[in-house]
């Protein structure tokens, strides 16, 4: 029965509408993950349909929907703003992960709500959502506690910000900083300094960070895998696919 349904993936499915979200609301009561990346028909009034129900009968469900979930990724929803994830932000405080990668209408003002609304929240992606500066990561490192990060395809972000983030975020596992073109050698030297619990780090295509600094690095923290070219990238996923194969 779809009432007892704890997981809903959707992605992918691109003639979905505004409604699917309402179906889902109404629906799915006790959802803990929903997986939506890739449905660009959805607007801000799918998001409302989630979270406040489509009609004043679907507002309960809503309600306790808003309560469970724990997951949702709307990354390549390109018709989301700012209002959107602020009503996210609102009813659903308990979220541990969210994947917002592509949206690039957002601006830090709402990296801000979600932060301190979401106290939560540990993987945070924001991949190629190109208005957010330094505020969202000192908005995310005043609230928050991540372990996986992505930050990639962003030119706003400087070492100002990376600062903040590497001191703030001392149990940070995972960070994805890939074409991040303002940062230079002094955000390694600030991770070697405080980052001793990274495990991955992504920093293709960032033309200022210079292998003798990635050395410099690899010699504070011996478990780090430093991702550096594009073949880095693939031979990492198919370690973990492996990893995942031999438990």
């Amino acid at each position: 029965m779809p009432q007892a349904l704890t997981e809903r993936n959707a992605s992918g499915c691109t003639e979905l509408t505004d409604w699917a979200l309402a179906g889902i609301s109404h629906r799915c009561p006790r959802l803990q993950t929903l997986r939506c990346a890739g449905l660009a028909r959805v607007s801000d009034r799918g998001l409302d349909y989630l979270v406040n129900g489509a009609t004043d009968a679907s507002a309960a469900t809503a309600a306790k929907q808003g309560d469970s979930l724990r997951s949702i990724d709307l990354s390549k929803c390109l018709e989301l703003n700012d209002a959107a994830i602020g009503m996210l932000a609102a009813h659903c405080k308990r979220l541990q992960a969210i994947e917002l990668s592509g949206c690039a209408h957002l601006t830090d003002d709402t990296l801000h709500k979600l932060a301190s609304q979401c106290p939560h929240l540990q993987r945070v992606r924001l991949a190629r959502c190109k208005r957010l500066t330094d505020k969202s990561l000192c908005s995310l490192a005043d609230y928050l506690w991540l372990e996986d990060l992505d930050f990639s395809g962003n030119n706003r972000i400087t070492d100002a910000g990376i600062e903040v983030l590497a001191v703030e975020f001392s149990g940070l596992i995972t960070l994805n900083l890939a074409d991040c073109g303002k940062l230079t050698d002094k955000s390694i030297v600030t991770f070697s300094r405080h980052s001793r619990a990274l495990a991955e780090l992504n920093v293709i295509n960032c033309r200022g960070i210079t292998d003798k600094a990635l050395a410099l690095l690899r010699a504070a923290n011996h478990r780090l895998k430093i991702l550096r070219k594009k073949g880095d990238e693939v031979r990492a996923e198919s370690d973990l696919t492996l990893l995942a194969r031999n438990r």
